[in-house]
């Protein structure tokens, strides 16, 4: 596809390929059971592991190795890095 090979030249354009590429990981992550409220304004990075269940409320940003275990809900805005959140914590 054209996404797969835009070259960024500008940064409007590194914008758009940066939007394309957490959309992709929500997607994914939706695709194995996590619920992604607001795909447009979560941030995972590439480190970041969901288990099934998770729970994802908008304008969320995991960054790292975070680590988010089955059951777990993240709340609106909240920014977590290289954290480890328990089963069914909030």
């Amino acid at each position: 596809s054209a996404e797969s090979v835009a070259g960024v030249n500008d940064r409007a354009q590194l914008a758009e390929v940066d939007r394309t590429m957490r959309l992709r990981l929500a997607r994914h992550f939706a695709r194995t059971g996590v619920t992604v409220r607001d795909p447009e304004t979560t941030y995972l990075g590439a480190d970041v592991t969901l288990a099934p269940d998770v729970v994802l409320e908008p304008n969320v940003h995991l960054r790292g190795r975070t680590r988010i275990d089955a059951g777990a809900r993240i709340d609106t805005g909240r920014v977590l890095e290289d954290v480890h959140v328990l089963p069914g914590a909030v």
